[in-house]
């Protein structure tokens, strides 16, 4: 079975930091980019082209809600 492509983003770097680094040790999945707000997250799915993005729902410049909506 292919690993799960993932996007993880997060504004809290050591949060976001800790989430990627578990994650990078599983065989399921594979870590293909990060970001720190909604709106670097839309540049960063457009070309890691994920499976999956993990999304936090408040966040400054975009939240999570805004991302989606997009």
């Amino acid at each position: 079975m292919k690993p799960i492509k993932l996007v993880v983003v997060d504004d809290h770097a050591l949060f976001r930091s800790g989430l990627v680094s578990l994650l990078r040790g599983m065989q399921e999945f594979i870590v293909v980019g990060e970001a720190q707000n909604g709106q670097h997250a839309l540049d960063v799915i457009r070309s890691s082209r994920p499976d999956v993005v993990l999304l936090d729902v408040n966040m400054p410049v975009m939240g999570g809600v805004e991302t989606v909506k997009v």
